[in-house]
């Protein structure tokens, strides 16, 4: 079609003004054959306008399909760095939060055990008639036979005061006080020594007193025990109160075997003692007994 456009053009051209007409013919002749080719080329655009659009996005789209995905995808990939930011943020509060809500927790079962480990102890029947003041355990020095609780000069706390578990068994005395915490000789200790008797199940039996003196280890052993009284293998030990220091009754331990020799005026045994270092988490301080 522009082809003809074109044909024409030059036929009435060269009518009228004739080659022989010269050099300006020709000048005026390339003007009017330009401006036809630029009108055809535009009435050709408006009449094929769709079909030339749908051409060249054909041809062009896998291109730019290429550039549209790699533009997106870089902006994914710098967005990834924003939102990671934001993500870590995030995370790190949760993270917080979450430290924040066991340590909650924790503190809420501690007091929930120390509830429950006092509403055993006040259940149980006692013969003694003295005050507690329950404590947590925060420190075990097993090479000494030592452990730290949480209660000092500021709760009451005063050297000597003994330390038992919400079942009576006894773990020992306070020997060196703090101002927010003490440190508790256990009856195992080599310094450690606690008057006793073995619990008798008749009243006709004669009462057998001794000592739990300690070995170290988390082991003690009993002493002082006459050399014609009867002791047997577990037999169970429990405070005579005699020294004044831990009430009467309170459980120590039970004997593992027994020595006797009569060349010595004192028969001795292996101990057991009572306490559980595994299990050991609340204690109780008894902070006014007298004998």
């Amino acid at each position: 079609m522009i082809q003809y456009i074109i044909a024409s053009m030059n036929f009435y051209v060269r009518k009228p003004f004739g080659l022989a007409q010269g050099r300006p013919n020709l000048i005026w002749q390339k003007v009017l054959v330009g401006a036809g080719i630029l009108v055809g080329l535009i009435i050709f655009l408006n009449l094929f306008e769709s079909p030339v659009r749908n051409t060249f996005y054909f041809i062009s789209s896998p291109i730019s399909n290429v550039f549209f995905q790699a533009g997106k995808n870089i902006n994914q990939f710098f967005g990834s760095f924003l939102t990671f930011g934001a993500y870590q943020k995030e995370n790190s509060n949760l993270k917080q939060e979450n430290k924040n809500l066991l340590s909650q927790i924790a503190g809420l079962q501690d007091q929930i055990k120390q509830n429950q480990d006092l509403k055993s102890f006040i259940q149980t029947p006692s013969q003694a008639d003295f005050s507690i003041l329950s404590a947590e355990t925060i420190g075990l020095n097993s090479a000494n036979d030592m452990i730290t609780i949480s209660r000092g000069s500021k709760d009451g706390i005063q050297e000597g005061m003994p330390v038992i578990s919400p079942q009576k068994v006894v773990y020992g005395k306070v020997t060196k006080v703090y101002k927010n915490f003490s440190e508790v000789m256990l009856v195992s200790n080599v310094k450690s020594v606690v008057d006793v008797k073995i619990l008798q199940t008749g009243l006709e039996k004669p009462q057998i007193n001794g000592a739990v003196k300690g070995i170290g280890n988390l082991g003690a052993y009993l002493d002082l025990v006459n050399s014609d009284a009867k002791i047997q293998e577990h037999d169970v030990l429990i405070t005579s109160g005699l020294e004044g220091i831990f009430p009467a009754d309170l459980l120590v331990g039970k004997i593992e075997s027994a020595s006797q020799n009569d060349a010595k005026a004192f028969q001795t045994a292996n101990v057991k003692p009572f306490f559980d270092i595994n299990t050991l988490d609340n204690v109780f301080v008894i902070t006014n007994y007298k004998k």
